[in-house]
Order: C-alpha cells, then structure tokens, then sequence
C-alpha cells in the first residue's frame, strides 16, 4: 500500500502554484472567446458579487447580512483598455472571480469557465467603464474581447477605478488522433509554458479530436518567453507533447497521437450500501513515474454504482487508485498492473471501509419539530485549536426520508465535534447542530443520536455609524479576538465566520457558536472613506454603537517623459505625528492618490526604489481633513521630467537563451550606506530605472561568470558563459548523520556581512562540484544542514575554514581540502 503522501499531494501545490501565478500575473487562462457585442450602454453587474455565493456553493462566514441592497455596496468602475494605444474597449465582457473560487477548482477547469459559473459579469460601456459591487473577499478581474485578453489581482481594499490593459492573445488549436488516425474525443489536454513542470491550463478535445486554449499567450507572466509545451493529461508510457511559440501561433491546429491504451475500471464497494457514502471522487495515478515526464493524477466523479472507468491508460504502467471521501477520508488500492494490450480493461475493487470511520445521525427540525427529510445539509469535522476549534473537513451529505444521514471520515483523525449546517429558510442564521466525537476516530460505524438544529446565539447586534450619526451602510463589521504572544503582551486576530454587512439604517447582526468564555472581544470596522472603528462587547450584547470617524484623501500628479512607467516611482506619505509610511495608488498618466488618511499633517516623497539617497522630491505640510480631498497645488504638477533614465538590458547564454536568476545589481562597496540596489530579470530583457547615471553595474546568475559593466549610459546586451569549473576533493569524506545534508560555502576573503555564498553538496566521496562566478581567493566553510521536520537548522560541523585561489583559464580546477 503506497502511503498518499507520497503519491496526492501534488494535486494542492499545483492548486495553490496556480492562485500564485495567477494574481501576479499580468494576463490569465483561455477560454474560447465569446464574440464582442456591439458597444451599448453598460447594465449594472449581475446581482451576485464577486466572493458571494456562486451556484451550488454555501456563502462565507457566520455573520448575518442584514438588509443591504446592492446598491449600498460602494462601487468598483474597472476600465478596459488596448495596451498598445491605450484607447477605450466598448463592448468587452468583464468579470469578477472571487480568487478563493480559483483555489477550490484548481487548475483543471479553464479560468473563463470558471469566472461564468462562480463570477460576477458585465460588459463595457462606450468609454470602456464596467460596474461591479465592490468586492470584500481577494478577487481576479477579467476582460476579453475578441482575442484581446487580460486577468489582473485586484488591489486590498479595492479602488474606486481599476484598469485592465488587454493584450492580443489568439487562440491555439491543438487536435488529438488515435493510434489509427481517428480523432480522440474527451482528450483532457495541458498547456504550460517550456521549462514549467506542472500544467497552467486545461482543454479538452470535441467530437472531431479538435481543441481549443483560448487567450493561449495571456497564460504567461511577462517576461517568461512565448514558447510553450502542449500534451495529453493522461497515464501514458510515452511523452507526447507539441512545441509552439505564442508569439507567432501556428494557423494549423498542432497534431498529436496517441499510442494504444486500455481501460482501468475502479469499483468502490460498500457492505450494506448501495451506493458508499460520501464518495466525492476516485483518483487514478501511476506508482512510479519516470522522472521528467509529467504525471498527472486523474480524477473522476463516481457513477450511480460508486465506480468510474478511465479511458486511454497507458499500457505496462504500476498503478494505484484512492477513493476520497467528503469527510477527509482517503481509501487506497493496493499498486496493481495497469492494462497491457490495447483495448484491454483492468477491473479493480476498492473496499469503502478500510481504515474509516462511517458517521451515522438523525437530523431534527428546529424545536419540537421532526425529522429533517430528504435534505441536502453541510457536515463539518472540527479539532480543538488555540482559538477554539478548527475545521478540519466540510463537504455535504443527504438525508433519507427518516432524516437519516451517513458520512465517512478518516479514522484516527483529531476531530473532536461533528457539525450539521443549515441556511435558515427565512434568511435568519445559519442552523446547526452539533454532536461531540471520540478522539481519535474509531474505525467502524459510530452513531451519533440525534441531533436537532437551533440557530447559534446572537453574538452582538448594534449600529454602524458615522461621527456626526449618519448610518453606514454596506459597511462590514467583523469581530476581534486578543490572545496573548509568547514572552508577554497580546494581540487582536479577526475570526472571518464572525462578520456582517450594515444594512441602510446601519444595523447588523452577528450570530455566532461557542462564543462564551472567548473574552476580550472587540468589534472592528474600516471602510475606504472612514478610518478604523473599534468597540469591546460582552458576548450576547446588543445595541453597541460603533462610530467611525471620517477618513482623508490626497491626490497629485507626476509630470515625467515619455516611456517612463509611473508605477515604477514609489510615492509615499508619512504622517508628520509618526506611524507608518503609505504607498499611493498610481495611473497610467502619472496620477496617483491615497484614501483612509489620518486627518493631520503628512509629507510626500517621491523616490526611485533602491535609490533612497536620490530623492526625487519632497513635499511637506500637507494639512487633511476627514472626509475631504487635499489638492495641494504643489502636488498637481511634480515636474520629474529630465530626471530619469531607463536603460535596457539584454541578458542570455551563449545560445541566446534566457538564464534564471539573473540579477543586476549597483556595483559599489557596501560601506553601511544601505545594501546596493539591483534588479531581478523575469526573461531575457531587463529594464532599469535609475535617477543618476552613468552607473557600474554587476550581472550575476547561479553558475555564470560575473560580468561588470562601467559607467552605463545605455543600452546594453550581455551573454553570460558558464562558471569556472572547480572540484573539491575533501578527506577524509565527511560522513553525515540521519537526516543531515553535508554542504560546502564558498566566499571572497573580504566579503561583508549578508553576502551570499556559492553553495555546494558533498557527495558521499567527499567531492563537491561548483562553477564559481570570478577568479582570485575564495574561503571555505563547511556546513551540515539537519532537517527537523520542516525545518533547517545550519551548523558548521568543521572549525577549519581553508582557502583556493582559483585561476582565470578553462578546464576544470582540482583543490584537495584536508580535514585533519
């Protein structure tokens, strides 16, 4: 039996690699794009807000949302704009895709699709300008029109203005052929860009073998290259996979064929059960992959007999399947022999009750009322935590006529307490009903009794407003634990399920479980146009005011020269009192502002990063007022222009190629004025920013000759050749202990605190291999890194600390380093 550890995790990182990618990435993932309408007057978005509850799916949180229209909820303008021009897109579709949406799905569903289930949608008026409610939750916004595309994070809180800059990205086509030449429907197909290990979007072929990734360029983050790989996301016992460059995608769809396959059918069985319960879905993966080749792991939705069939599974492959339950409980097959001969299917039956628990309960209506029939509830496991309790496994589960549910989780787990939830049909609190476990999990059947629902006690109820008692409506109020910190003091942590949304008087209602004895509490709110409220309460308290006092904007503008990027400056405001520096929100036009300012006085510094000691301007005595705009006229015009440089570097090996890690850094002693600036290049180009010139520049990257540039005034392409070539030959071999990596660091002589060493493993002989970036004297240390857990604690594990002097010439450079 292969432990799942070793063989499913790769399903959550590559989960959570998209997310990542995806909002910071300037573009996105493909769908096929819908024809552009013609312009027309924009509608408000669809009622349903970004980060709101999609189709099918529970809303957020614990809180109650009390009466508050959508038309309360502050609005988001996101313009769509041509990137080459700038000009206005009427007519193109927008959405708003909540990014946790991203999270649950992961990457096998097409970002488009995605965003027209689960976002909220509208289209853009003539001047390019879609409305949405603002989101509260972290979103993606999208925009296409034709095979203009782009997919941008939106900023935490929201602005008042976002703008999309939509890039050409057409379509690629890819058609799919069997062993015998006839089109393969139902292909599920990857794209990831050349270099990449797992797939960033998914496609599937039709009924004639043809599919398409949509907006295929708008996949890749800027600077990454244009090429990418495209295969099928099957077992096969051969790669399969087409090259194409984005940048000039192929007008013929690419062809790829598939070698002969079989079938492998996964039976889950369950004694007494027609069906086994909980069954979410059924994983098939191969034991052992090569290395290099992608192996994915396929998943499929359970048929009405608790089984599925995967097609075109490569032949001679070692496989395992794993039954995933919605309580957490995992079931997996010993590794059996997948098909050997085309066109055969392997049968394998997987019994439902190994090593899980079967939870069993009768649902009851509230009060005196009976059993809760043919009901789709949600089941939630909870462990104790610090702060209380901490959902370990949700998912749904049916009742039968008599109330009755069945519910699998995982045995030996840490739940204490099992959870039934039910959305109150008058549109009060969620219901619940909760039932204590034994820990661990026993396997076997448990049953749980009865458990009849009851809406959680009221937490708090109050009002939301103003200063002067204007209500705030839309406004989200959220409820703060303290705990306390190691080594004394404490501090106040949000609990996201205890939240609400003020209604138009400003009223809110939060209902919440287990609240009693969590003391202190404190209600918080910060709006964009009001600065952060707070207000302590006694649990079960209501009519709490809570008053938020007016918060103050700036705005000004920067006058720079053409090609100068203003996002590229930093634009802080320090308040003259103390506290922490603001970043302001930039345009494209040089525009930049802030809003939830402390009334007061605050400076403004404009400043390229890294270049502390260059400042660019400085504007102090700025007076704000709460609930107003400064425009002080020395912020209208900050006239940069003439003042900066952007130079261009081109950075590759000797085949043209691009080459990771590269960094470009000031090349000047660090005398303790603060570290040098630098730059990281994303791809073969590079392009800086620099307040002064000319400047001595230094290009580095892991295993390349350093190359150092005097008094740069322009433009530059640099290849960087590969490092000397050094072996380290040290005796007697080091020998490391249980879980110990044994390393070899490599410094200059005058090297200061915080460089970065050269680093090399020692192989079991005692030798170590590392290109070195320079010629000259080098100093040794040797190193062992012990693993505990997660974490790595570094130790020297030899007093001695040798030196090489390593000679500019090619070849390789042999150094004995005795130990005794």
């Amino acid at each position: 039996r292969l432990p799942r550890r070793l063989l499913f995790p790769a399903l959550a990182v590559a989960g959570a690699l998209l997310v990542g990618w995806l909002l910071n990435s300037r573009n996105g993932v493909l769908r096929r794009p819908a024809p552009s309408a013609p312009p027309a007057e924009v509608p408000e978005a669809a009622p349903r807000p970004a980060g709101a509850a999609g189709p099918g799916r529970r809303p957020d949180g614990g809180g109650e949302r009390v009466a508050a229209p959508t038309a309360a909820l502050p609005l988001l303008r996101i313009l769509a704009l041509e990137d080459q021009d700038g000009s206005a897109v009427p007519g193109a579709e927008v959405f708003l895709l909540a990014a946790a949406a991203v999270a649950e799905f992961g990457p096998d569903r097409p970002l488009e699709d995605l965003a027209e289930a689960e976002g909220a949608a509208a289209r853009t008026d003539r001047e390019g300008v879609a409305r949405f409610p603002a989101p509260e939750d972290p979103s993606l916004a999208l925009a296409r029109s034709g095979d203009l595309f782009a997919v941008a994070a939106l900023p935490q809180p929201p602005p008042a203005e976002f703008r999309l800059r939509l890039r050409p990205a057409p379509t690629l086509l890819v058609r799919v052929e069997e062993a015998d030449g006839a089109p393969a429907a139902g292909v599920p197909l990857g794209l990831r860009p050349d270099g990449a290990d797992l797939w960033a979007a998914a496609a599937v072929t039709g009924a004639d073998g043809l599919a398409r990734f949509p907006h295929a360029a708008a996949l890749l983050p800027e600077g990454v290259g244009s090429k990418v790989v495209v295969g099928p996301r099957l077992l096969l016992a051969e790669r399969i996979e087409a090259e194409a460059d984005l940048q000039a995608p192929p007008a013929e769809p690419l062809v790829l064929r598939l070698p002969a396959t079989g079938r492998v059918r996964v039976q889950v069985r369950d004694e007494g059960a027609p069906f086994p319960a909980g069954l979410q879905r059924i994983e098939l993966a191969e034991v052992d992959p090569q290395p290099g080749r992608p192996a994915p792991i396929l998943q499929a939705a359970p048929d009405a007999d608790g089984g599925a069939r995967f097609e075109r599974v490569g032949l001679g492959r070692l496989l395992v399947a794993e039954a995933v339950f919605a309580g957490g409980a995992r079931v997996p097959s010993a590794p059996f022999p997948g098909p050997v001969a085309a066109g055969e299917q392997v049968e394998v039956l997987l019994p439902a009750d190994r090593s899980v628990v079967l939870l069993a309960g009768r649902v009851l209506r509230p009060g005196a009322g009976g059993p809760l029939a043919e009901t789709t509830v949600r089941i939630r496991l909870e462990a104790p935590s610090l702060s209380g309790s901490l959902p370990i496994a949700e998912g749904p589960a049916r009742t039968d006529a008599g109330g009755r549910f069945l519910w699998r989780a995982e045995a030996g787990g840490p739940a204490d307490r099992l959870v039934v939830l039910l959305p109150d049909e008058s549109g009060g609190a969620e219901l619940r009903a909760e039932a204590a476990l034994p820990t661990p999990l026993p396997s076997g059947r448990l049953d749980l009794g009865d458990l009849r629902l009851a809406a959680p006690p009221l937490l708090v109820a109050g009002r939301l407003l103003e200063e002067g008692g204007d209500p705030i409506a839309g406004g989200v109020v959220l409820v703060e634990e303290r705990f306390d910190l190691p080594g004394g003091g404490g501090a106040w942590r949000p609990n996201l399920d205890w939240r609400a949304t003020s209604g138009e008087d400003g009223g809110f209602v939060i209902h919440a479980a287990e609240a009693a004895g969590r003391l202190p509490l404190r209600l918080v709110f910060q709006g964009p146009a009001h600065l952060e409220a707070t207000a302590p309460f006694q649990p079960g308290q209501t009519g709490v005011l809570l008053q938020a006092r007016r918060a103050a904007a700036m705005a000004g503008r920067l006058l720079l020269d053409p090609g100068i990027p203003p996002d590229a400056l930093a634009v802080t405001a320090r308040p003259d009192r103390g506290g922490r520096p603001r970043t302001a929100a930039m345009a494209d036009d040089g525009s930049f502002s802030w809003r939830g300012l402390e009334p007061g006085g605050w400076t403004v510094r404009v400043e390229v990063p890294g270049f502390a000691d260059d400042l660019l301007a400085e504007i102090p005595g700025l007076l704000l007022e709460g609930g107003r705009t400064c425009r002080d006229p020395r912020l209208q015009e900050i006239d940069l222009r003439g003042r900066l440089r952007r130079l261009a570097l081109t950075v590759t090996d000797e085949d043209g190629a691009a080459v990771p890690g590269t960094v470009v850094r000031e090349d000047r002693p660090t005398d303790g004025t603060g570290p040098a600036p630098f730059w990281t290049a994303a791809g073969r180009s590079l392009r800086l920013l620099t307040p002064r010139w000319p400047l001595d520049l230094r290009v580095e990257a892991p295993g390349r000759r350093t190359v150092r540039l005097p008094g740069v005034d322009h433009d530059l392409a640099v290849v960087l050749r590969p490092g000397l070539q050094v072996v380290l030959e040290i005796s007697p071999p080091p020998r490391a202990g249980p879980g110990e990596e044994l390393w070899v660091e490599l410094l200059r002589p005058d090297a200061g605190p915080g460089a970065i060493p050269v680093r090399a493993g020692i192989a079991g002989d005692g030798r170590a291999e590392v290109r070195l970036p320079e010629p000259g004297a080098w100093r040794l240390e040797l190193v062992r890194i012990e693993r505990s857990g997660r974490a790595r604690v570094r130790g020297s594990w030899s007093n001695r600390r040798p030196r090489i002097v390593v000679e500019d010439r090619p070849g390789i450079q042999v150094f004995p380093v005795g130990l005794d």
